[in-house]
């Protein structure tokens, strides 16, 4: 995906969840996964962030996988509207 802003070799991405979402992963913090996002780091050149977090996360950790309410390159991204933190990192490994 065109946007993705480069980190040392890496693109990252990040998603968040609505009000109304759920999840089988532990949230941390407790709350609400609205309150957290996910990252997706993967090396520079790969362009598939949505697919990976699909397939490594809302595919397996929540009842749709399509669940999730938006995406954000770094510098659009602001952390300050999520206070549960980030939630997990999937690289081209999965979760760590």
């Amino acid at each position: 995906m065109a946007g993705n802003d480069d980190t040392g070799g890496r693109t990252r991405m990040h998603f968040t969840f609505g009000q109304s979402h759920m999840t089988n992963y532990p949230l941390p913090s407790g709350g609400r996964i609205a309150d957290y996002w996910v990252t997706v780091d993967l090396p520079k050149g790969r362009k598939d962030h949505r697919n990976v977090f699909i397939e490594n996360f809302t595919s397996a950790h929540c009842p749709w996988p399509l669940q999730f309410a938006m995406e954000y390159t770094q510098s659009r991204f602001n952390p300050e509207y999520f206070p549960g933190g980030e939630l997990c990192v999937i690289d081209e490994n999965g979760i760590r």
